[in-house]
């Protein structure tokens, strides 16, 4: 279940804001307008993020230990790419009110995916299938 939730909210999300941002980069060119964040930038790193996440959902489904490590990781380097992202691409105001909202949610974000995937049970869980693995005891 967990591994849905990464591949629908990780991967998937990623992937449909590369898009959105693929088609509005054509739209801005028409239009002879600008953003403050490039459009090619935020398509190359959500692509890059949708594909990062949709491994990591891979590897929790097939519980791996990777899986869940690489989760840890992916989760926590996403989060400081969006407040790298807010730090130079905030430029308004209004855009700087709502940090104290994104850093709430930049917080319980990785308290779920660390509290989660460091519960004793789910580690023990990824951690019994690799050392089966190794020692023939998964067939």
């Amino acid at each position: 279940m967990f591994s849905l939730l990464v591949l629908l909210l990780g991967s998937g999300l990623n992937l449909a804001r590369a898009a959105w941002a693929l088609g509005q980069t054509q739209a801005l060119a028409d239009l002879s307008l600008s953003t403050s964040m490039p459009m090619g930038y935020l398509f190359g790193t959500s692509l890059v993020w949708g594909l990062v996440f949709g491994g990591c959902s891979f590897g929790l489904w097939r519980l791996r230990r990777w899986g869940r490590i690489g989760t840890l990781f992916a989760a926590t380097l996403f989060h400081t790419h969006i407040w790298f992202n807010h730090i130079v691409f905030d430029l308004s105001d209004y855009a700087r009110q709502v940090w104290p909202f994104a850093i709430v949610h930049s917080l319980v974000a990785l308290s779920i995916v660390w509290g989660f995937l460091n519960w004793s049970a789910i580690r023990d869980l990824y951690d019994g299938r690799e050392k089966r693995a190794c020692t023939g005891e998964d067939a």
